[in-house]
């Protein structure tokens, strides 16, 4: 039985062509217009400005930043208040320190020894002619608590009234150096260290200002006007702590005829006492 076979581009020539140019010259297939398959249209991304803020969003950063705005007016109050309390702190304990200070030297000052003058000075002999001559005496007394050690009392009598007070601001400058050791010596001199007597509660002593044995004496003053005892004594007390006392004694009044007799008064300054270094 025999068939023909015919080829099947004839039926459609269009067709056939078409798939003979694709074959023969290398050309690829395209689709007409109307049957290509677009894309579907997909809405551009919004832009950041045209993005709204929900109003949840919005309550929730106000809250934060009241909350950050709370929190630094909280910090700085509560600094504030820790300057305040550390101000009135130190302040409280400063007071406390100087109230401390103030009790352990009113009980030391209690306990300790006390020594000045037991009585104004006595003059038992003055000449002013044909030389000066003066002898005088006077008693130290110790009205404190506790003893007292290395005494060293000195005084003089002094008639020139433009060094006066150069002589009454160094009065105590020698007892402090006797009484301490610091009595300053040349390389070959050996210092004698600290020098006096000791002076136990109530218990007095006798000093002078010039002696029948040594009397204070120089060149004769016949124009004498005025004249002082200035002294000064020291001590260490049982602390170990240096103390001075400074005295001072003129004739009240301006007699013409000067004699033992003349009646002397306290000076109106240099009678006083202190603590360590000696009065300036």
């Amino acid at each position: 039985m025999t068939s023909e076979n015919h080829p099947t581009h004839e039926d459609h020539p269009e067709q056939n062509a078409h798939a003979e140019t694709t074959q023969n010259g290398q050309t690829a297939a395209q689709l007409p217009p109307s049957g290509r398959v677009s894309e579907p249209d997909i809405p551009p991304t919004p832009h950041s400005y045209q993005i709204t803020c929900k109003t949840e969003k919005d309550w929730r950063d106000k809250t934060k930043f009241w909350a950050e705005i709370g929190g630094l007016v909280f910090l700085i109050a509560y600094t504030i208040t820790t300057i305040v309390y550390a101000c009135i702190t130190h302040h409280q304990w400063r007071e406390m320190r100087e109230q401390t200070r103030i009790q352990r030297e009113a009980a030391i000052n209690s306990e300790r020894a006390w020594v000045g003058l037991d009585g104004p000075v006595t003059i038992d002999l003055l000449e002013i002619m044909p030389q000066l001559k003066v002898e005088s005496h006077y008693s130290v007394k110790n009205f404190g608590h506790g003893p007292a050690f290395k005494v060293f009392a000195y005084g003089r009598f002094w008639s020139i009234p433009n060094l006066y007070e150069n002589v009454a601001k160094t009065a105590c400058n020698g007892p402090i150096e006797f009484a301490t050791g610091t009595v300053p010596t040349v390389p070959r001199i050996r210092n004698p260290g600290p020098m006096g007597y000791t002076l136990f509660t109530n218990q007095t002593h006798p000093e002078t200002m010039g002696s029948p044995r040594d009397p204070w004496q120089g060149a004769g003053e016949p124009n004498l006007k005025h004249f002082w005892f200035i002294g000064c004594i020291a001590y260490l007390d049982q602390f170990k702590t240096v103390h001075w006392t400074r005295f001072c004694m003129e004739p009240n009044f301006s007699p013409q005829d000067f004699n033992k007799d003349t009646p002397l008064q306290f000076c109106a300054l240099y009678n006083d006492a202190g603590d360590g270094e000696p009065p300036k």
